[in-house]
C-alpha cells in the first residue's frame, strides 16, 4: 500500500495511527540500547511538555504528590478564571481539545509507577461518577480508557493538541 495514501485516508480508522506503524512499513527496526530505566521510590517523575502551547514547561509530579499528600492528581484545560481546577492545567489558547476534566494520574506505592486514565471522577449536572474526556488520551499512540494504561519513563502521552513526555530522575 502506498504510504502517502495510507496517511491521507479519509476514514480514520484507516490511517495509521502510530509513527511505529509509518516505521514498520517502510522496514525499519528499531535496535535495543540495552539501556533499562528503573523506577525506585525515589524517582523523580516529570511530565515535560513537547509540543503545545507550553513546550519545555515541566510539571513535576512527584512534587505534586508530595506537597498535595495525595496519590491522585488531575489533568484538564488551565481555566484562568477557575485555576485551581486541575493539579495540572494545561494552557490551551488557540484550539479547544483539551476537556475541563481531562485525565486523572494515579500513583501506585506498590511498584513506584504512575497509571493515567481518560477521564475524572466528579459531579456532573448533580450525578456523582466517573465521566470521559470529550477527546481521549493516548500513551504511545494507543487509546487510554478509565481502567488507565501504566507510565514508563519516555512515555508520549497525547492530550488534546499537547503531548508529553514522561521523563524519570533517579536521586
Amino acid at each position: 500500500m502506498n504510504l502517502i495514501s495510507k496517511c491521507i485516508r479519509f476514514n480514520p480508522d484507516e490511517r495509521y495511527s502510530t509513527i511505529d506503524e509509518v516505521l514498520s512499513d517502510l522496514g525499519y527496526r528499531p535496535v535495543s540500547t540495552g539501556k533499562v530505566t528503573s523506577v525506585h521510590p525515589n524517582s523523580e517523575w516529570t511530565l515535560r511538555v513537547q509540543n503545545g502551547e507550553e513546550i519545555g514547561r515541566e510539571y513535576h509530579l512527584t512534587n505534586l504528590r508530595k506537597s498535595l499528600s495525595s496519590h491522585r492528581l488531575t489533568i484538564g484545560w488551565f481555566n484562568e478564571n477557575e485555576p485551581f481546577t486541575n493539579h495540572i492545567g494545561i494552557a490551551e489558547h488557540f484550539t479547544e481539545y483539551i476537556s475541563n476534566y481531562h485525565a486523572t494520574l494515579e500513583y501506585s506505592a506498590e511498584d513506584y509507577h504512575w497509571y493515567i486514565k481518560d477521564g475524572q471522577w466528579r459531579s456532573k449536572n448533580g450525578i456523582d461518577g466517573w465521566y470521559n474526556s470529550t477527546n481521549g488520551v493516548m500513551v504511545q499512540g494507543k487509546p487510554v480508557d478509565q481502567a488507565g494504561i501504566k507510565l514508563t519513563p519516555g512515555n508520549i502521552i497525547a492530550i488534546g493538541g499537547t503531548t508529553l513526555k514522561v521523563v524519570i530522575k533517579q536521586s
